[in-house]
């Protein structure tokens, strides 16, 4: 007698698909006995306990610390703002009394109290220099060098550090004395000396007229400055130099945006690395008024007030300023942070329950494999459907 043999056609696949129908048919699942088995797809929450309840704030005592001031009531509070709005007229009073004051101070000239610039200078050098001898000063300073006497000039180098006349009691003794260092006779024309003696004269007189001209050089004369002139020179280079900075900075400061994607909470783990502790996506907040203003503020203030902007700037400003954003951002979403993250925990906490007990995890491919082949895809499909025919949609599947 022969046998009879069914050939099923179809894929592998599709054969365990029918398969697994056909054997759902015979055999209809029972409800799982409770607390045994399969739990529901979604299980009800239990709510943490609620933290203890924080002491009231209290508004006076805060006030009083931050501002250092005694603040008990509403009325010490109107007090207090009183006071601070009559120091900032204060204060306002006195940067206009301070700008006026260096405004005087940047237009006086002291020159103005003097014949000559070289009268000035010579006035100058005797403050700076008092042990130097405050005649010669006077002669060499307000006396044309060029034309002066040889011999003179050599002089008076003599007597410029002898102020107290212990060597030379005046001018007179000086010249006699240079004459005859340099066997210069007085009574003959400089042209009938002997050819070493005016040798030896022209030198000494170069070196007066270097070391006088070095004096002179030393004081520089004020000039009278136009204040309208000045500030608008000021603003001008004040313009150039933020029309050079702006786009650099609004060039750098790009990466701003780039790093409000999403906000993590770290603390130190037991080696002492960051860990992670929570992560939050922050949506557009990135594009939102208050980004765009705060970079906006940032670039202006660097761009009217930095005297240089360097790439190490750049990545001090980007991180502090990256920083506050991301504070204001934790602050405003704290709630929605809080809630996600406890929701993420209790999804980790029924999943490893679960796998504990039944020694399997929850087959969730979507989330577990992401990445499926065409052919999990199938097979995936197929299975949902069986669970629809036979009336199993809501019930969450497990691996064994």
């Amino acid at each position: 007698m022969s046998e009879k043999h069914t050939v099923i056609e179809g894929t592998i696949e599709e054969i365990n698909a029918k398969f697994a129908e056909q054997q759902a048919a015979e055999h209809p699942p029972a409800d799982p006995p409770e607390g045994e088995g399969t739990p529901p797809a979604d299980p009800p929450a239990e709510p943490p306990a609620d933290p203890p309840a924080a002491e009231p704030f209290d508004r006076y005592k805060f006030l009083s610390e931050t501002f250092e001031q005694p603040i008990g009531s509403d009325e010490d509070i109107v007090k207090f703002k009183s006071t601070v709005i009559e120091r900032m007229k204060q204060y306002d009073d006195l940067q206009k009394q301070y700008d006026e004051a260096v405004t005087q101070l940047k237009s006086y000239n002291p020159r103005q109290h003097f014949a000559s610039d070289d009268d000035y200078i010579v006035n100058q050098l005797k403050i700076k220099y008092p042990d130097q001898n405050p005649e010669v000063i006077t002669k060499a300073l307000t006396s044309d060098l060029k034309t002066t006497d040889p011999v003179m000039l050599a002089a008076w180098k003599e007597l410029l550090n002898d102020p107290k006349h212990e060597v030379f009691s005046n001018e007179s003794q000086a010249y006699k004395y240079v004459c005859k260092k340099f066997g210069y006779d007085p009574e003959m024309d400089f042209a009938d000396q002997d050819e070493d003696v005016q040798i030896a004269v022209k030198a000494a007189a170069k070196e007066a007229r270097t070391e006088f001209g070095k004096l002179k050089s030393q004081i520089e004369v004020p000039q009278t400055i136009d204040l309208t002139a000045e500030k608008a020179r000021q603003e001008q280079e004040a313009k150039a130099q933020y029309d050079k900075l702006k786009p650099l900075v609004e060039r750098d400061l790009k990466p701003i945006q780039a790093g409000l994607e999403k906000v993590e909470i770290t603390a130190k783990a037991k080696d002492g690395k960051p860990e992670v502790l929570m992560s939050f996506d922050l949506g557009d907040f990135k594009n939102s008024k208050e980004v765009q203003q705060t970079i906006a503020q940032v670039t202006e203030a660097i761009a009217r007030n930095a005297r240089e902007w360097t790439p190490e700037l750049a990545e001090k400003v980007v991180a502090e300023t990256l920083k506050d954003l991301q504070n204001r951002a934790i602050i405003a979403n704290l709630p929605q942070m809080f809630k996600a993250h406890k929701d993420e925990l209790y999804k980790q906490f029924m999943d490893e329950k679960f796998e504990k007990e039944n020694n399997s995890r929850p087959l969730i491919p979507d989330k577990t494999n992401p990445n499926m082949t065409a052919e999990q895809k199938k097979i995936t499909e197929l299975k949902q459907k069986v669970k629809q025919d036979l009336g199993l949609t809501g019930r969450q599947f497990y691996a064994t």
